[in-house]
């Protein structure tokens, strides 16, 4: 089964026309002899990660970073699925004033989940009224603009009053429990036929107790039980992970992910 879209194939398609149609210039200087990024002038996908990543805790790297590079400033991160997250939005959800300070300081560009854990109430409020109902959008890793604000501690309290009364601003898709040894039933690595080089690990992640999924040794995704065998990566709630069983043992796993539809087998726990 294939697991390459189509949009992708005719845009690739498209992109090697144009290629065979346009002089090509041979670079002076090789970018491995430079030091250039792969992907220079893109920033590197390391900084990037790097910079969403030490945005939830860790002032002084970040301050170090966007001090250096201050575009890096407005980094944001696909960690699985379209679970998409800025260095502000990382410093929003886990309160850290400090560290959104300074990357607004360095152009990040602030949203309603961060004037929320800065206890600005007014525009909470101005954006609540001129945009009905956006107050259940969900922001990265699909934690509610209520958890936002009450990261913001004392000075966000006028916005956790704010919100609560509005009364659905700490919404979520509805889950059902699962037990440990019902989740380790899924434990395993699965691989679909037609791409033997495709490996996706899922894993019981005790401290937490749930299931996470993730791709070779990328950052792994917590999934979300709906029950049925059915789950959701976090963050990602369009996402459909469906486990197949077989008896009593569990045979398959396939995720549907918007154009792609990747039906996988279990090759071993």
């Amino acid at each position: 089964m294939s697991i390459i879209s189509r949009r992708v194939f005719v845009a690739s398609s498209s992109a090697a026309g144009m290629l065979s149609l346009t002089p090509v210039v041979a670079a002076t200087v090789e970018p491995e002899a430079s030091g250039l990024p792969p992907f220079y002038p893109a920033h590197s996908r390391d900084d990037v990660r790097t910079v969403v990543g030490k945005s939830h805790v860790d002032y002084d790297t970040v301050r170090a970073m966007v001090t250096e590079r201050p575009e890096l400033a407005k980094a944001a991160w696909d960690w699985g699925f379209g679970d998409w997250e800025s260095a502000l939005g990382a410093a929003s959800h886990m309160g850290r004033r400090d560290i959104a300070e300074v990357l607004m300081e360095n152009g990040a560009r602030p949203n309603l989940f961060t004037f929320a854990m800065m206890g600005q109430r007014t525009a909470v409020e101005a954006i609540c009224d001129a945009n009905p109902g956006i107050q259940r959008t969900a922001g990265p890793h699909g934690i509610s603009l209520l958890q936002h604000a009450r990261r913001g501690g004392k000075d966000a309290a006028g916005v956790v009053a704010y919100l609560e009364g509005l009364g659905d601003a700490d919404g979520g898709p509805a889950t059902q429990p699962l037990s440990a040894d019902d989740g380790r039933r899924y434990v395993g690595v699965y691989g679909p036929e037609a791409a033997p080089d495709v490996r996706f690990n899922v894993g019981w992640h005790e401290r937490r107790g749930g299931l996470t999924l993730r791709r070779d040794e990328e950052q792994f995704r917590f999934l979300l039980h709906h029950g049925s065998h059915r789950f959701s990566p976090g963050g990602a709630p369009s996402v459909r992970v469906v486990f197949g069983t077989r008896g009593d043992a569990v045979a398959g796993m396939t995720i549907h992910d918007g154009p792609f539809v990747i039906a996988t087998r279990r090759l071993g726990s």
